[in-house]
C-alpha cells in the first residue's frame, strides 16, 4: 500500500487552456445563473419542453432503472418543497409527477403504515436525505430535514417507497413526527424496532449487490454521526452495523490499507460514495476530510484506503489529467453532493461550496485525477449556448447539487446552492484521461424507434417474465418466426452479460447464462439482431423486467 500526502502542496495555474481535460459540459436547460426561479410546472403528469423545476439545493435524487432522473423536494430560498419531478434525457423534458405544485413547507400525508395510496405524499424536505433505487425499480428515501405530518419542523425518521408504475408513495417505516431519536438496538443484530435517528446532510447511501440498502453518517441538532446502517427490504428491518450511537465521534484509522474491526471513519456530513465489483462500499471525505474509506461487507470492517487522517488538508491539483500520486482534492469545500460512480466502483466528484472542480478517483490504483473545472475558488462558469457542447463551457461554483448518470455514461448535474435550476450534461471526450474507466460499459438506450418487421415474419418481444417455478411465464421467450438469423444478448444494469443465444428456440430462464445461479430481480437490457430471408437486417433494443 502506498504512503502519501504527508506533505501536501497547493498548486495554482493562471491558465488551464494548455492542458487537456476528460470531457466537456453542455448546458441542457433551466436558467443561467442563480436566480431562485419558481420553475414552470405545466400539467401534472405531462412532459413538456417548457417544464422546469424551481431552483433548489440539497434535494433528494435518484436515477431509475430505465435511465430517467428523479428529484424530490429541496431547499428553495430556505423554505422547502415536496414536489416529485422526472426528467427523461432521451427527449430532454421534465415532468411534474406528484406534490403540491411549488407550495412551500407542506406537511406530509402519511396515510396508513405500509399501505400505498394515491393521496400519500412525503412532507417537504431538503438539506440532504438518503435515497436508493432498488432492484425492481422502486425509489426509496429516508429522513432529511423538513416538515412532518403535524406541520412540525426537524430531522425526520420516516422511510418512504415510491412505485413508479402505480405513481404511489408508501410510508414504510419510522415516525410521522420530527425530532425523534430512533433506536439503535444491539450492533449487528437485526430487530424490527431498530430505527436510525433522524438526520440531514447526507447522501452517503448505497445499494449492495444483494439489494440491501445502506447509509452512513450525516448530522442532526445533536451533532454529526458516524454510524453505518443496513436495511433489508424483504424483512423491513434496519440493522446498526458499525460506528457509534453517540454523536461527534472521532475516527479510528488504524493502518493504511489494513482492515480492522476497530476502524471507523469519524463523524461527518458525507456525500461521495460508490460500490466496487466485489460489492464493497467506498466513501470519500465530507466535513473537512479528504480521506477515502472502504467498507468490506463480508468481514464487516472498515479500511482506511487513502488520504490524510486529519481534517483541513489543502488541495494538490497537479496538472489536468496527470496521474501524480500527490494529487488530492480540497477538504475544506462542503456539500459536494454531485457524484457519479462507474460500473467498476471508480467515482467522480464535482465542486462543493466555492468550487467547480471535477475529480476522478481510481479505486484500483488508489489515485486522484483532476479532470475538469478550475483550481481556484469562486468560478463564475460559462453557460455557452443552450444545448451546445463546448470545451469553454463550465458550471459555476456551487454546493448541494443533484447528480445523475445516463445509460450512455454521461454525467448530469441539476441545481445547487443559490437556488440554481440549471441542468448540465458532462460528456467524456478524451477516454485516455480516465485510466480503466467503466462509465460506458452499459449498452446505450435505443436511439431510434423499434423497426417494423419485414413482410412474412412474426415478432413478439415480452417486457416482463417471472421464473418462479409455476406453470406460467417462466421463460423470457421471444417469438421470432420467419427470420434467417437470430442473435440475442441480455445485460444487467452493471453492463454484465447474463445471457446470449443464436438459437430462437433457446430462451432465457432467469439464471446467469442459463446455469445454476439465479439472476436478481430487476430490470435488464436486451439487444436482438435479426435478418430475414432477403438478408435485410433489423436491430431491437429495450428493457425487460425479471420478477419472481
Amino acid at each position: 500500500m502506498k504512503n502519501k500526502y504527508f506533505i501536501v502542496i497547493l498548486f495554482y495555474f493562471s491558465s488551464l487552456s494548455c492542458f487537456s481535460q476528460a470531457g466537456q459540459w453542455t448546458w441542457m436547460g433551466g436558467s443561467a445563473g442563480a436566480v431562485s426561479s419558481p420553475g414552470s410546472f405545466g400539467t401534472l403528469g405531462v412532459p413538456s419542453a417548457t417544464n422546469v423545476p424551481p431552483g433548489i439545493y440539497e434535494g433528494v435524487y435518484w436515477t431509475d432503472l430505465q435511465g430517467n432522473f428523479w428529484i424530490f423536494g429541496g431547499v428553495n430560498n430556505w423554505p422547502v418543497l415536496n414536489d416529485l419531478w422526472k426528467y427523461d434525457p432521451s427527449i430532454n423534458q421534465w415532468t411534474w409527477i406528484k406534490g403540491s405544485g411549488g407550495l412551500l413547507d407542506q406537511p406530509g400525508v402519511y396515510g396508513t403504515l405500509g399501505v400505498p395510496s394515491a393521496l400519500n405524499n412525503p412532507g417537504a424536505r431538503g438539506w440532504g436525505a438518503s435515497s436508493w433505487t432498488d432492484n425492481v425499480g422502486d425509489l426509496w428515501m429516508y429522513s432529511g430535514y423538513g416538515i412532518d405530518a403535524t406541520g412540525g419542523v426537524g430531522d425526520l425518521t420516516d422511510l418512504w417507497r415510491y412505485n413508479i408504475a402505480t405513481n404511489q408513495w408508501t410510508w414504510i417505516k419510522g415516525d410521522n413526527v420530527a425530532a425523534l431519536l430512533g433506536s439503535y438496538g444491539v450492533q449487528g443484530v437485526a430487530n424490527a424496532t431498530n430505527l436510525p435517528p433522524g438526520r440531514d446532510e447526507t447522501n452517503a447511501s448505497w445499494k449492495d449487490l444483494a439489494g440491501d440498502l445502506w447509509m452512513f453518517g450525516g448530522s442532526s441538532g445533536a451533532g454529526s454521526f458516524n454510524d453505518l446502517w443496513r436495511y433489508n427490504i424483504s424483512t423491513n428491518i434496519f440493522t446498526w452495523m458499525k460506528g457509534s450511537n453517540i454523536s461527534n465521534q472521532i475516527g479510528v484509522y488504524g493502518t493504511l490499507g489494513i482492515p480492522n474491526p476497530s476502524n471507523t471513519p469519524g463523524a461527518r456530513f458525507s456525500y461521495t460514495r460508490s460500490v466496487d465489483l466485489s460489492g464493497d462500499l467506498w466513501l470519500f471525505g465530507g466535513s473537512g476530510y479528504s480521506d477515502v474509506w472502504k467498507y468490506e461487507i463480508l468481514s464487516n470492517q472498515w479500511v482506511w484506503m487513502d488520504g490524510q487522517n486529519i481534517t483541513g488538508t489543502l488541495a494538490s491539483y497537479g496538472i489536468l489529467c496527470d496521474t501524480s500520486q500527490l494529487n488530492l482534492p480540497e477538504s475544506f469545500k462542503s456539500e459536494n453532493r454531485a457524484c457519479w460512480a462507474d460500473q467498476c466502483g471508480n467515482f467522480i466528484n464535482f465542486g462543493g461550496f466555492s468550487y467547480n472542480d471535477l475529480w476522478f478517483y481510481d479505486v484500483t490504483n488508489l489515485s486522484w485525477l483532476w479532470i475538469g473545472g478550475t483550481n481556484t475558488t469562486g468560478a463564475i462558469g460559462n453557460y455557452g449556448t443552450l444545448g451546445v457542447m463546448s470545451a469553454t463551457n463550465d458550471v459555476p461554483e456551487r454546493g448541494g447539487s443533484c447528480g445523475f448518470m445516463d445509460n450512455a455514461g454521461n454525467f448530469w448535474l441539476f441545481g445547487g446552492y443559490g437556488n440554481f435550476n440549471d441542468l448540465w450534461k458532462y460528456t467524456i471526450t478524451d477516454s485516455t484521461c480516465l485510466p480503466g474507466n467503466c462509465f460506458t460499459s452499459v449498452p446505450p438506450p435505443p436511439p431510434t424507434p423499434t423497426p417494423i418487421p419485414a413482410v412474412n415474419t412474426e415478432l413478439f418481444i415480452p417486457n416482463v417474465f417471472s421464473p418462479n417455478g409455476d406453470i406460467e411465464n417462466n421463460l423470457f421467450t421471444i417469438k421470432a418466426n420467419g427470420y434467417k438469423t437470430y442473435h440475442l444478448e441480455i445485460y444487467n444494469r452493471w453492463g454484465q452479460k447474463v445471457f446470449e443465444s443464436d438459437d430462437s428456440q433457446i430462451h432465457w430462464n432467469g439464471k446467469i447464462n442459463n446455469a445454476n445461479m439465479n439472476a436478481s430481480d430487476g430490470t435488464y437490457y436486451y439487444i436482438l439482431d435479426l435478418s430475414n430471408s432477403n438478408d435485410v437486417k433489423s436491430n431491437y433494443k429495450g428493457f425487460l423486467t425479471l420478477t419472481r
